[in-house]
């Protein structure tokens, strides 16, 4: 599995979160080829000043963090996908690492890293009870995405490889009617009115885009931002309502809201 596709697997806040981490891990090693070959290209990409890890240090990470996770395909190579991740989760998740580790029967350190590189290898009987054990505390996805990135990363985890591919398997059994459901209201909304225009079916199809996680879409937030400010250009494109009201629908962790100022019961009164 490639790193990217594992990327996927993360909502944008979590993406955010391990930017961070990365950038804390930098701060850390300021010598390293990894870090200075991620701050080249993102100077690179952004056609800024090489920023130097000082420079990290001194201003806030965030937008740097925004820049490496909306570009992360273009900015990172085999070396900085592993160091991301694993700054990442023993920050974020140690928890998780130090859970699967007892449960599989392997010593491990404080920070959730095999005390020994000889260990004994558990057998399948044992990592497919582990995985039964911890899902009880933890989403399918979770426990699939961390499996993919021991397996991708650390030798002598290979006997992980089943379980995550049975975890997929199942992850997406479970998003399958999810797809369907957007596809289906999608192809619904479209039908149900031959006066959209090209704006129109511009918005449903960057909201479906959201709502199905296809790679290069917009996340939530900036579906939302991008309908509020089309609805700002003109208080008399009444549709815009309706963008937004399956934009809450549609797009997952979403309630219907009624505060909008075209939902004021006063204000159309």
């Amino acid at each position: 599995m490639k790193w990217t596709d594992i990327w996927k697997l993360f909502e944008p806040d979590e993406q955010h979160d391990a930017c961070l981490c990365l950038l804390e891990n930098f701060k850390e090693n300021p010598d390293a080829a990894t870090t200075r070959r991620v701050l080249r290209r993102i100077a690179e990409a952004t056609a800024s000043r090489l920023p130097s890890v000082e420079t990290l240090a001194r201003k806030d990470p965030d937008k740097l963090a925004t820049t490496i996770r909306t570009r992360a395909a273009a900015l990172l190579d085999e070396q900085s996908w592993s160091t991301l991740f694993t700054s990442y989760y023993p920050r974020r998740k140690l928890g998780l690492l130090c859970a699967f580790l007892d449960q599989v029967g392997i010593e491990h350190d404080e920070n959730g890293a095999a005390a020994k590189e000889d260990f004994a290898k558990p057998s399948q009987e044992v990592v497919a009870a582990a995985v039964s054990n911890l899902l009880r505390s933890y989403t399918t996805r979770e426990m699939a995405r961390y499996l993919a990135v021991l397996v991708r990363h650390s030798p002598g985890f290979e006997f992980a490889a089943e379980e995550c591919d049975r975890l997929f398997r199942m992850l997406e059994n479970q998003e399958k009617p999810n797809d369907r459901s957007a596809a289906a209201q999608a192809e619904s909304a479209s039908a149900s009115s031959m006066e959209f225009t090209v704006l129109d079916r511009v918005l449903i199809e960057q909201v479906v885009r959201a709502a199905m996680q296809i790679e290069g879409s917009l996340d939530a937030r900036q579906v939302e931002e991008l309908i509020e400010t089309t609805a700002r250009l003109s208080d008399k494109w009444y549709r815009a309502h309706f963008h937004l009201g399956f934009m809450d629908v549609l797009l997952p962790g979403r309630s219907l809201r009624f505060d909008r100022p075209g939902d004021n019961q006063q204000r159309r009164a």
